[in-house]
């Protein structure tokens, strides 16, 4: 894991944030002989998880923000994700003056490998693990890393041929180096207005993925994101994947967002020198990832849907149209800041009735109860057992949240387990 003698030995750096790319930082700094202190509002709860015991015995120190000790003693300050530009922390970190990277800007700083940029609102980890299992197919070694859950400064020295990143906004906020080898932007819709002010805040960090690619990198879009911020692309040479048709007929089959996914990822792999063929014979092996319109079960006629990763609007509005026949929609959570108006369109003649839950409730009601029955419920298992009974023969009970789970779950993840097991015992 690059040479002994790192630039990194005897110096210190703060880590923002404790979570799996915090620790992974962490990690990988205590290796290269560094003074490495972390910071999270959670410590004391931390201070007891396995793999921060690890680090404190291989000398992870912690930064108490009450003391009186200075960001300036710093040299780099690593910053996770999850730490929001308006933190406290992060403002004092960026008035000390020392440089403020992410978690994956730290690696690409010390990697080597290729690597493919995979982001966007919706469809970002089908695309990256789509990709990763096409080229693992035709005998090139890919991993799937970044967003998708394995930190990116855990592959340093890796012997994968090629790494493929999915970036959320929040990793891409911090990215500066120019390593990609290929990036694609699938889509920029309505997501994180809790942490960004307006869309075009959040777009502008999408945007930043095409200026983390090598001058003779290939930079991919799909034609509705270049249409709608094409203001934000004039500087780039942009290829629109979803123009070419030629192998859309192999895809006649598909929702448009699977074909949207199956598109960027076909142009991606051509590159990495896979043919038509290849995809498709690959692609036909590739499982999606859980929680994102699985089917769960049919009870009795209705089909039940697990679409918990379906976390802001337009997944929702994703989700329905690649449904036929009646739904009854559970929806709910953690507001985002955006309104449900724009649901009514799609959900015509389309949904039956909405369920909703969670601290969104109330709002979803006031905005969209004046147009479909909405019913209102204080937890998940009431309100799959009042679809099940309100539901008739070929309907489909959809839980489609367009929320974020924390307010009644740890993730979407744990969410879309509880439906599946309230689904099974029915």
């Amino acid at each position: 894991m690059i040479n002994p003698v790192s630039h990194f030995h005897g110096k210190s750096l703060l880590v923002l944030g404790m979570g799996l790319s915090g620790r992974s930082a962490a990690s990988f700094l205590l290796s290269q002989g560094a003074r490495v202190v972390a910071y999270d509002k959670d410590i004391e709860s931390l201070k007891m998880n396995p793999s921060i015991q690890t680090l404190k015995n291989q000398g992870l120190e912690f930064f108490d923000p009450k003391s009186k000790d200075s960001l300036k003693e710093f040299s780099v300050i690593v910053s996770s994700p999850g730490i929001p530009l308006s933190s406290p922390i992060y403002q004092e970190a960026l008035l000390s003056g020392v440089e403020i990277i992410g978690e994956i800007e730290l690696a690409f700083r010390h990697i080597s490998t290729p690597c493919i940029g995979v982001t966007g609102t919706n469809g970002k980890t089908t695309v990256t693990l789509l990709i990763e299992h096409v080229l693992n197919k035709i005998g090139i070694e890919a991993k799937a890393v970044g967003n998708v859950g394995v930190p990116l400064t855990s592959m340093i020295g890796s012997q994968a041929e090629v790494l493929v990143v999915e970036l959320s906004s929040y990793q891409l906020e911090t990215m500066h180096s120019k390593i990609l080898d290929a990036a694609v932007l699938l889509n920029i819709t309505p997501d994180h207005l809790e942490r960004y002010g307006n869309m075009e805040e959040y777009a502008e960090a999408k945007a930043r993925i095409f200026e983390c690619v090598k001058p003779l990198g290939n930079l991919l879009i799909s034609e509705k994101c270049h249409h709608e911020w094409k203001g934000l692309f004039q500087k780039n040479k942009l290829f629109v994947f979803d123009r070419d048709k030629t192998v859309l007929n192999n895809f006649k089959d598909k929702s448009p967002h699977d074909i949207e996914n199956l598109l960027a990822a076909y142009h991606i792999c051509l590159q990495w020198g896979v043919n038509e063929e290849q995809f498709m014979r690959a692609q036909e092996s590739f499982v999606k990832p859980p929680h994102r319109i699985e089917f769960v079960r049919n009870v009795r006629g209705v089909n039940f849907i697990d679409d918990s990763k379906g976390t802001n609007i337009d997944a929702v509005i994703k989700a329905v149209e690649s449904i036929n026949g009646p739904i009854i929609l559970i929806a709910g959570g953690v507001d985002k800041g955006f309104s449900y108006s724009s649901w009514l369109k799609p959900f015509e003649g389309k949904v039956r009735l909405i369920c909703v839950i969670g601290e969104a409730s109330n709002k979803m009601y006031d905005e969209l109860s004046s147009s479909f029955p909405v019913e209102r419920f204080l937890g998940l298992e009431t309100a799959v057992h009042f679809s099940m009974k309100n539901a008739s023969i070929g309907n489909t009970v959809l839980l489609s949240p367009g929320c974020s789970s924390y307010d009644m779950f740890t993730d979407y993840t744990h969410r879309g387990r509880e439906f599946q097991r309230i689904v099974n015992i029915l």
